[in-house]
């Protein structure tokens, strides 16, 4: 086994709990609406945060030869993980709660989310720029602008179409990379 694979199968099996924790809760949620609207943020947010996670998986990849075990490296991934597995356990209820539809739970919890998402996207690019010497092309930094600048407007609108336009797009933007950019 590569210093990589052993590094992977740990990252990976972090990241992957984060994915499944989503995925389980949203089919929970589903199925303890109990005629309880659903909404269309806290299903977008969900969404997002399953992209954003397979982009992990991604940047892991193409940074593999950069990877080396190490104390360090072992303990950055678990961060990375853990900010989104905290973010991953926010997003839907645990279990049937007095919420009136899932659009009530994501304002209550989105300040618990976006956070997570943030830490953990703030420390690969910072984390880029030191393996990197920030030695990014243009095209970098115009692709971050159509990330970042939706996700840091989330933290402070509180306008349930201006949210869902945000997430809409930050859902789009990694569709739209992945089918027209090529990512």
């Amino acid at each position: 086994m590569g210093e990589f694979d052993f590094y992977y199968s740990f990252y990976g099996l972090l990241l992957s709990l984060s994915a499944g924790t989503v995925i389980i809760r949203c089919a929970d949620a589903i199925s303890e609406r109990n005629g309880r609207h659903i909404g269309l943020l806290t299903p977008l947010l969900g969404t997002f945060i399953l992209l954003d996670i397979t982009s992990f998986w991604i940047w892991a990849w193409r940074a593999r030869a950069h990877f080396h075990i190490s104390y360090a490296s072992m303990y950055f991934g678990l961060g990375l993980s853990l900010c989104y597995f905290f973010a991953a356990t926010q997003v839907f209820p645990k279990e049937d709660g007095n919420w009136k539809s899932l659009d009530e739970h994501y304002w209550a919890r989105k300040r618990y989310v976006l956070p997570g998402i943030i830490l953990a996207n703030a420390a690969v690019i910072a984390q880029g720029f030191v393996v990197a010497m920030g030695n990014f092309d243009a095209g970098f930094y115009i692709t971050q602008a159509f990330y970042w600048v939706p996700l840091l407007a989330l933290m402070f609108t509180r306008n349930k179409w201006v949210d869902t336009a945000l997430l809409a797009a930050l859902c789009l933007y990694y569709v739209l990379g992945a089918f027209v950019l090529g990512w």
